[in-house]
C-alpha cells in the first residue's frame, strides 16, 4: 500500500490515488492524524505537550501577561513545525489518545 499526503488516503501500490485521477479537493488532517504523523516520523514532542497542557490549565496566568503572550507564540511556532495550525490544535492532537477531548 502507498499513502496520498494530498487526500490522507491509502491506496494499492502501482495504481493512482482514485482521489487525483477524480480530482477531489485536498481533505485536511484532523489533529490526531497530525500527531500520529508527528509521532511515526520520528518526532516525540513530548515537550510542546507538556508546554501545551501547562497553558491550556492555567487559567488565570500565573506570571506577566507579556511571559503568556510569549509562550504562547513559541507553542504556536512549535505546533506549527509538526503541521498543526497552533498550540491549541497541538493539545487535542497529542492528548487525544490519554482521554482528553478531542
Amino acid at each position: 500500500m502507498k499513502h496520498c499526503n494530498k487526500h490522507n488516503r491509502d491506496y494499492t501500490e502501482g495504481l493512482p490515488c482514485l482521489a487525483c485521477v477524480a480530482g477531489l479537493p485536498e481533505r485536511p488532517l484532523t489533529p490526531q492524524e497530525k500527531a500520529t504523523r508527528a509521532i511515526d516520523n520520528g518526532h516525540v514532542p513530548t515537550f510542546l505537550k507538556a508546554l501545551c497542557e501547562l497553558l491550556m490549565c492555567s487559567a488565570p496566568w500565573p506570571c506577566s501577561k507579556e511571559s503568556e503572550t510569549e509562550l504562547k507564540a513559541k507553542a504556536d511556532v512549535m505546533a506549527r513545525n509538526l503541521g498543526f495550525t497552533d498550540w491549541v490544535e497541538a493539545y487535542h492532537g497529542l492528548l487525544w489518545n490519554q482521554g482528553a477531548t478531542p
